[in-house]
């Protein structure tokens, strides 16, 4: 039976910095990406007004074994509303020196494509996650934030999520409540209109394949033009080889254990 192996992290209060957004990270950085070391994301400022930004990800999610790995559900999903965040954390606070505005979205899941063996606790129907939000100047003015090689999950738009079920946890003296969230950037797939590869990447909408040239990170470009539900049987087939090796890596969120609470 398939077992999750080598934890990589947990234990009281894990870092994570900025665990408010949509994924776990060792920290968030707009340094060019051959500055930075681990799983990572360029960084950089884009055109039409969104700020690209680099992550250090807590697990690689850029491959199908990494999601079998990691994630209890890969599940297709629309986006349905967005909530800024009024009472944003000290990490993602705005203040007059600017900084990060936090931001979350609600889900509609249309399809559970994949289930781990044991995973828990059930595939939502409707659910909220952290989702990347905006940059304030000190003078004020916002623009919003993507990360690179991944997508910022805009009202209206569809995608296929692997998705995990994260333990409540602490960043410093900040409490985050159990909930769901992408396993990585590259766990979140445009997939406009059912077709895999089509629609939201990087802040931008790509509504149609321009000479067959398909968005998305390394999983969305494997099954490019491709339904959702044609993940099914590969996904399938990468659990049975991870059972064959033995291993798996896998994350599990902190808890919390030591925290402050306000």
């Amino acid at each position: 039976m398939h077992s999750r192996m080598r934890r990589l992290a947990g234990g009281p209060c894990a870092p994570l910095t900025l665990a408010g957004v949509a994924v776990a990270v060792i920290a968030w950085t707009t340094l060019d990406v051959g500055e930075q070391g681990g799983h990572e994301a360029a960084a950089g400022p884009r055109a039409q007004g969104v700020t690209l930004l680099a992550g250090l990800e807590a697990v690689p999610s850029g491959s199908l074994q990494d999601w079998v790995g990691t994630a209890d559900y890969v599940v297709a999903a629309t986006v349905t509303g967005e909530r800024r965040l009024t009472s944003p954390t000290s990490e993602t606070e705005s203040s007059s020196d600017g900084g990060l505005v936090g931001r979350d979205v609600t889900l509609q899941v249309s399809d559970v494509i994949w289930a781990a063996p044991a995973a828990k606790p059930a595939a939502p129907t409707t659910f909220r996650m952290p989702g990347f939000g905006w940059l304030r100047s000190a003078a004020g003015a916002e623009t919003e934030v993507a990360p690179r090689g991944g997508s910022r999950l805009e009202v209206g738009q569809d995608y296929v999520l692997a998705l995990t079920w994260k333990r409540a946890e602490c960043d410093g003296n900040e409490h985050y409540p159990a909930r769901w969230s992408a396993i990585g950037t590259g766990g979140v797939l445009p997939a406009g209109g059912g077709v895999i590869g089509v629609g939201e990447y990087e802040g931008a909408r790509h509504l149609f394949a321009a000479d067959g040239e398909y968005v998305g990170p390394a999983v969305a470009q494997a099954f490019a033009g491709k339904n959702p539900r044609a993940l099914a049987t590969p996904l399938h087939s990468a659990i049975a080889a991870s059972d064959e090796s033995g291993e798996i890596s896998t994350f599990e969120g902190g808890n919390t254990v030591g925290c402050t609470q306000k």
